[in-house]
């Protein structure tokens, strides 16, 4: 059997055209045991794919290929050589492909990835002595025409003879005798079945060299993409990298087409070692790396009993201060604690509210949250969420946190721009270590089609008008399949462009610093993912997803102009945001003259004229103003002030009617569909949930046994067959797309308080959104606000002008 060690995905970024599914499909559909992932300075994906792989019986062998500096760069560099002048040829750097055998080599991969970005210059690059210290539990081949010998046979022109060991024999003696002593008889010679010429004289050197010192071959197929006929795709992909295609064919091979090739093209080999090299793969097959998952990472400072009594005196505390001391708080409360102990999160809660202790100790201001935090009782108690009550707004705390949620509850700050920094720097003294999560971007099918369509020397107004009969997110709806059939007839060649775009769609395509997510650790981060510094930030080799799926504590540490704007105007003002009256008419008054220039979330043309249709009179209007502004909900805007303006609308069912009331029979919020699933189909809080996520997601089969479940459990519960197709119509056309209302109310807060601020105090409001304003263009649309509303604007004084300050006059 053979077995592919060498593979690229699409996390090798701008150098693959596969993703981890792909082989993992490929590998299912060929029978092949065991997938391994080698992606270029990286193993990101690695939790997410062994959880995907162990759930197909797959044995899943995480790896990397390394660019490893041999010593002759440090020696050139002791000798104070430029080193850009070194690096530019980039003799000095060789390819070795490590993959982890068991839990030690993880680690020591984790380790030796995060050395290899301490010092990236040009390429994330590790000293080879120092994979050798780290060597335990690892295999090692020589991969590539660059890697650790070959690259050396080539750069020399060395004839194929094991006596003339290149120019740098020495260091390839030494280099082996080491690599036999770290590794063992885990220490590979890789040779590759690609019709190359240098691969015909380096695999003719390779074996040669391998019997010369004794070392078992491997072969490998460096797949860079699934399929043969996927090259195309791989070459634009490469393109977008400004890269030339590979000569030659990367793609996943089956043993006979491996075995072929080498015959076919490396007729020098000798079949033994061919047999030999494919045999040699199966040796993965023993390897057993258990990768943590759902483990409790979340940094502990007591005892389980502790934390949780600390947790009630807190929150008991908490709701005398908030004056909720009447029974339906209380019971809240006690309901809401009870989950958050029987999920194993209250230490998760009190961190939460340490972090916000101190932050309101050392005078950073923070927003009123986002998300569906704002949904929990017990959140308001340990003051994260500014005093907003759950209960008057009825959000739903199993949006939040329900009993089967795999993974912490969502909890997100919005901390003062200015003084974010402060916060990571506490929350690393605090608690170990802290670091920024890595994010990532992928190609869109409109993207795609651009990038194919100049590859090819399309008509540029051609492949503009192609690209745009599709949404720029194939998340938020499908393509008008009749326009873009009409628009192949007339332009055939557009077909294969539209399978290819269709097939490149959400390769990745980069990747950054995420803006807020922050991983916090008692323990080293690096025992459990890659560290490195970018951007003067120390960054994980992880997304959210991968953080949150091994069991790390995360949130979101955003830096907010809001909280900004609050510190600053209730430093000006002495009004501070929860003494705002927001039942204040005259706040609405002033924003349905329409002009809402600088109103948190409602600043623009399309919510000033959500504003003026609706003409709000209180805060749960405004609540529903930053729902219905969402780009898939703006279309049900009539039907909304239809129904508010004539109180009348289709009725469903009593039940359904109920949770609808309030939103004038339109379902504009999550905790609505929730409400109604509980009700109709009498699904608990998880079942709701996982809907919930299905509908945001719009996949054809999913969608259609979700269908099938709802109708099912409504009819088990008596209602008719008529009234949940009606309801599941509904669902379809709006429950992907509700807005969360917990997030709703947080935001319309901001937008309330920032409106009653311009209203009262608009020459202080308007100066500090001037000094916050990152563009010349923003200065003047605030500049005219205020000249609109009578404010004076002196002129700039050399001798004065600093920041815009607010003066008053008698």
């Amino acid at each position: 059997m053979y077995i592919n060690v060498h593979n690229h995905t699409d996390r090798s970024i701008l150098d693959a055209a596969q993703t981890m599914e792909d082989i993992l499909d490929w590998s299912v559909e060929h029978e092949i045991p065991a997938v391994c992932t080698t992606d270029h300075g990286s193993i990101w994906g690695a939790p997410s794919f062994y959880k995907t792989c162990k759930s197909q019986n797959i044995t899943y062998v995480p790896g990397t290929e390394l660019y490893v500096r041999m010593p002759v760069l440090d020696r050139a560099l002791a000798r104070n050589k430029d080193r850009s002048e070194i690096i530019k040829s980039k003799k000095p750097y060789r390819h070795c492909v490590l993959l982890a055998r068991n839990n030690t080599g993880y680690s020591n991969l984790m380790k030796i990835l995060s050395k290899a970005y301490e010092d990236y210059y040009y390429s994330p690059n590790v000293p080879w002595h120092f994979i050798l210290e780290h060597a335990e539990g690892l295999m090692c081949t020589t991969a590539c025409l660059g890697g650790l010998f070959a690259k050396d046979f080539i750069v020399t022109k060395c004839e194929p003879d094991p006596n003339v060991i290149c120019q740098r024999k020495e260091d390839i003696v030494k280099a082996i005798s080491e690599a036999k002593e770290a590794f063992g008889d885990y220490f590979f010679v890789e040779i590759q079945p690609h019709a190359l010429e240098q691969q015909k004289l380096a695999n003719i050197w390779l074996e040669q060299l391998a019997k010369q010192f004794g070392l078992p071959l491997i072969a490998a197929s460096d797949a860079h993409y699934t399929n043969k006929e996927d090259k195309e795709i791989h070459d634009i992909v490469l393109r977008v990298g400004k890269r030339e295609p590979y000569v030659g064919n990367y793609h996943l091979r089956t043993e006979d087409e491996i075995r072929s090739e080498f015959l076919e093209h490396h007729s020098a080999l000798s079949p033994r070692s061919i047999d030999e090299a494919i045999n040699n793969t199966n040796t993965v097959l023993d390897f057993s790396v258990d990768i943590p998952i759902h483990q409790d990472l979340i940094p502990h400072t007591g005892s389980f009993e502790d934390t949780m009594q600390e947790l009630k005196t807190l929150v008991a505390s908490g709701l005398r201060d908030l004056g909720w001391i009447d029974p339906e708080h209380i019971e809240a409360a006690k309901y809401e604690i009870g989950v958050i102990r029987d999920q194993g999160y209250p230490q998760y809660m009190l961190i939460a509210h340490q972090i916000c202790s101190w932050a309101t100790e050392n005078g950073i201001r923070y927003s009123y949250g986002r998300g569906s935090v704002a949904a929990s009782v017990v959140a308001a108690a340990l003051k994260l969420t500014h005093s907003i009550d759950p209960l008057e707004h009825k959000l739903d705390f199993d949006r939040f946190l329900h009993a089967g949620r795999v993974g912490p509850p969502d909890i997100d700050f919005d901390f003062a721009k200015s003084r974010r920094k402060e916060v990571q720097a506490y929350i690393a003294e605090r608690y170990g270590e802290a670091a920024c999560i890595m994010t990532y971007s992928k190609f869109g099918i409109r993207g795609a089609i651009s990038y194919i369509g100049k590859v090819k020397n399309f008509d540029y107004k051609d492949t503009k008008n192609f690209s745009e009969l599709f949404p720029s997110s194939l998340d938020d709806w499908e393509p008008n399949e009749e326009e873009v059939e009409k628009f192949i007839r007339s332009h055939p060649e557009f077909k294969e462009v539209y399978r290819l775009a269709s097939k490149m769609k959400n390769l990745i395509r980069g990747h950054g610093i995420h803006p807020a997510g922050v991983v916090i650790s008692s323990e080293p981060i690096s025992n459990y993912f890659p560290v490195h510094l970018k951007e003067e930030e120390y960054v994980v080799q992880a997304d959210m997803d991968e953080v949150e799926l091994t069991g790390m504590l995360k949130f979101d540490i955003l830096a907010s102009k809001t909280a900004d704007l609050y510190q600053i105007m209730e430093d000006l003002v002495y009004v501070s945001a929860k003494d705002i009256p927001f039942d204040d008419q005259a706040i609405y008054e002033d924003m349905n003259t329409g002009d809402l220039t600088g109103i948190f979330q409602l600043e623009g043309n399309t919510t000033a004229s959500v504003v003026r249709k609706i003409q709000p009179t209180c805060f749960e209007d405004v609540v529903h103003i930053n729902a219905l502004c969402r780009k898939a909900i703006l279309p049900f805007l009539p039907q909304y002030i239809t129904n508010k303006t004539t109180n009348k609308w289709p009725k469903l069912h009593e039940d359904v009617d109920k949770i609808l009331e309030p939103t004038y029979g339109v379902l504009l919020f999550q905790e609505q569909a929730l409400a109604i699933l509980k009700q109709l189909a009498h699904y608990n809080p998880q079942e709701a949930d996982e809907f919930r996520k299905i509908t945001a997601k719009k996949k054809p089969q999913e969608m259609e046994k979700a269908k099938a479940k709802f109708i099912t459990s409504c009819e088990n519960n008596n209602i008719s067959q008529e009234t949940s197709e009606r309801v599941w119509t509904m669902f379809e056309h709006l429950a992907g797309y509700a807005f969360n209302k917990a997030h709703a109310v947080a935001y319309s807060r901001s937008s309330v308080a920032f409106a009653y601020y311009r209203l009262y105090y608009p020459a202080e409001f308007f100066a500090t959104l001037c000094n916050m304003s990152d563009t010349l263009d923003d200065i003047h649309k605030y500049i005219n606000a205020a000249k609109k509303r009578g404010i004076k604007i002196l002129p700039p004084s050399i001798n004065g002008s600093v920041n815009f300050e607010s003066t008053y006059t008698e």
